[in-house]
């Protein structure tokens, strides 16, 4: 067998990505299943003697069994804690991350008053703001355990929130990385307090992974034009470091095998630095094996060393599995080893004849195969996690990965000498080239970004078959083997095929309106969408609200909103408003006449602001709104040409619509006030409301909004009306 560590590693790693996301009973019957296969593989000789399908199946085996022990023996011991509010004790182990208004902080519970409760477990608190507490102070307070907060991936399968004050109490002794922790807050602070704002927080997420604090704007187009990777230290960053390192260590004339140990020893520093990252931890660990490798004069196999990095990231904790960011991470590096050479043999063909500037051709050719390789083998992720695919991620690649991997290096030496006090000459100038490098990222992204079809939404049906069609092309091709002209030609084609569906797609959807119904806790916002024209109504609910409408108008390429209508102030309705008005174009807010609109107008100045109690307002030729307000309570018609759509906040008065017959009415999770004398077609509900048992008793269809589900209401204004889950 030939790659030993790469058969197990990988058997292992997708063993229990299958593993982890089935019911617990779909993991045995796949464990029995695999130990089958295994055994009677070893009776098959010529699979005894080629090794690889014994090996693979037995260690799968293995694989479902730590799931098994680990659901069993930690998972559902921790978890019965779930809906039980008690007193806890712990130990804050590392810094907190925002989540809305409120705080998560990773904390090791060390005591639970409960009776037979589980003792020692980790769990991410939240809490309403921050604790003036530091890493590894000591912490007591009265919580509520849940479940739907755990990050299983992290090693916490419980979350828990205060209900009520904390008691914090410093810390007698402070472990070593304690201080990396205080490390990598002085680093952060030290690029907010020398930087301006938005190039400080980019550099802080492309050096550390906290992203937390980037504008979403920089981050989305961050996103769409396909370099959001630099967001998550992964192999790139680690590659880029150690390379460094090793290059300035040879410059000083340090033995090459004492250098590969010394850069072997930053890479474990750096990965303390970011946090141990599951991303971070299978780049350092491979990097690691490589520069051990270079030490003892002995050359790593790179699949070797992505297999067995895949093993022991897993090992302990088999969960660590749903980790997106190590997923993409494995994924990424696994289609640079396996197809970025040929790729790149393939694209510097038609340039073989070319003397002058070869240097630079190689370079471009080379950033552009690694990146398509990869992307290639993030494809199916993207479409299923995302929904979206960046056309223009080569081209983004080219222009920012070296402006990129400078900015690394000198953010790096020059927040590192500034924090310690050191060698201003030196870190003032890192920190300014860094800090023009980010601003230039910045704008390269937010240009791109706008470029039409930049990114696609692969929730529109064409995409997805175009995808399909695409990747069927190119295993043709390559089974063919023919010269590089084939590759070119299949690239044209699909690019043709592609703007031939984009163009048949806007075509069948002109005068189409399309209204996005989403449930947040219970509330429903109804984003409205025609022609490249957007009004939203309603956002508020859950953290997530505006990030959720945001996506949807990114979907349908709106780069502008055209009115936000809040039904209501409070915080059901209007708690992501300030959110979305801060990271999305409004032009015109509609809210409530007794609402302090204070915060919101500070959020987006050039903003027009008008308060309601009744109001008829036209969006757009043929979408005409009325509004109604009695006290808190709110009730809007919408009419879409002859298609008549009715909102309503739990208890308005819709006798303002009386004697009136919606298509559609999009409900709270009780009843309007009257709503009996405006019998609507269909009804769409929160899931978790008392809306759908009254509606039966009406003999009204009602269709539930899930949390996780939207629906999409599509009508061209003529009383058609097509209900869809997105």
């Amino acid at each position: 067998m030939r790659r030993p560590a790469a058969v197990v590693g990988f058997s292992w790693f997708f063993a229990l990505l299958a593993g982890t996301f089935c019911p617990i009973g779909g993991t045995m019957a796949l464990l029995f299943l695999c130990l089958a296969a295994g055994v009677v593989s070893l009776f098959v000789r010529p699979l005894r003697i080629v090794k690889v399908v014994p090996t693979a199946l037995l260690t799968a085996a293995v694989a479902m069994g730590s799931i098994c022990l680990a659901t069993f023996l930690t998972v559902l011991p921790i978890q019965s804690l779930d809906g039980v509010n008690c007193r806890v004790e712990g130990i804050i182990t590392d810094l907190p991350t925002p989540k809305g208004e409120r705080m998560l902080y990773p904390v090791k519970v060390t005591s639970v008053d409960a009776d037979g409760a589980p003792q020692e477990f980790n769990i991410f608190l939240s809490c309403r703001g921050q604790l003036p507490a530091r890493t590894f102070d000591e912490i007591s307070a009265d919580v509520h355990f849940y479940t739907s907060g755990a990050k299983e991936e992290k090693g916490a399968y419980i979350a828990a929130y205060t209900l009520g004050d904390v008691q914090v109490k410093e810390a007698e002794v402070r472990p070593v990385y304690a201080f990396v922790v205080d490390a990598r807050q002085k680093l952060m602070e030290t690029n907010r307090e020398t930087l301006s704002s938005d190039a400080a927080e980019v550099i802080n997420g492309v050096l550390l992974g906290a992203d937390d604090q980037i504008d979403p704007k920089i981050k989305q187009a961050f996103r769409d034009t396909g370099i959001a990777h630099l967001l998550a230290v992964s192999g790139a960053h680690i590659s880029i470091f150690t390379n460094f390192v090793l290059m300035v260590l040879m410059r000083f004339k340090v033995n090459r095998r004492v250098a590969a140990v010394l850069a072997a020893g930053f890479a474990f520093g750096f990965m303390a630095l970011t946090g141990f990252t599951p991303s971070v931890m299978r780049a350092g660990l491979m990097s690691i094996v490589y520069l051990l490798g270079l030490a003892a004069r002995k050359k790593a196999d790179s699949l070797n060393s992505l297999g067995l990095a895949a093993f022991l990231l897993t090992i302990l904790n088999p969960f660590a599995v749903r980790d997106l960011g190590l997923i993409m991470s494995l994924m990424a590096t696994l289609g640079m080893i396996v197809l970025s050479a040929r790729m790149e043999s393939w694209m510097i063909r038609p340039f073989a004849n070319v003397k002058r500037g070869r240097r630079v051709i190689n370079g471009i050719v080379a950033t552009v195969a690694q990146s398509l390789s990869a992307s290639l083998f993030l494809l199916p992720i993207t479409i299923v996690v995302f929904e979206r695919v960046s056309l223009i991620s080569p081209v983004t690649n080219v222009l920012c990965m070296l402006p990129a991997s400078i900015m690394m290096i000198a953010s790096g030496v020059g927040s590192m000498l500034h924090s310690m006090g050191m060698l201003a000459f030196i870190s003032n100038p890192c920190l300014l080239v860094a800090g023009l490098l980010a601003k230039y990222l910045i704008a390269v992204t937010g240009l791109l970004s706008g470029v039409p079809f930049a990114v696609i939404s692969t929730s529109q049906g064409f995409v997805l078959v175009w995808l399909a069609g695409t990747i069927l092309l190119f295993c043709l091709a390559f089974l063919l083997r023919k010269d590089v002209s084939l590759f070119q030609s299949c690239t044209a084609l699909s690019a043709i095929v592609l703007m031939i569906g984009i163009l048949s797609y806007q075509i069948s959807m002109r005068g189409v309106t399309s209204i996005k119904v989403m449930n947040s806790e219970n509330v429903l916002s109804a984003a409205v969408v025609r022609d490249g024209r957007a009004a939203v109504i309603g956002c508020g609910g859950s953290y997530n609200a505006a990030a959720r409408i945001q996506n949807y108008l990114q979907d349908e390429e709106i780069r502008r909103l055209e009115m936000l209508v809040l039904p209501s102030m409070e915080e059901e309705f209007a708690s992501g408003a300030q959110e979305l008005l801060e990271s999305f174009p409004v032009d015109m807010v509609l809210a409530p006449a007794e609402a302090d609109l204070t915060a919101l107008k500070a959020a987006s100045p050039d903003t027009e602001f008008y308060p309601y109690d009744s109001a008829d307002i036209r969006f757009w030729e043929g979408f005409d709104v009325t509004a109604s307000r009695q006290g808190e309570e709110s009730a809007l018609r919408m009419e879409v040409g002859e298609t008549e759509i009715l909102l309503s906040t739990n208890n308005a008065d819709v006798t303002f619509v009386q004697g009136s017959h919606p298509d559609v009415a999009l409900l709270g999770k009780e009843l309007p006030a009257n709503f009996q004398k405006c019998t609507p077609d269909v009804a769409l509900t929160p899931s978790g409301g008392l809306a759908p048992i009254y509606l039966a008793e009406r003999e009204v269809e009602s269709i539930l909004v899930g949390e996780k589900t939207d629906l999409i209401i599509m009508t061209r204004g003529k009383g058609d009306v097509l209900i869809r889950r997105d």
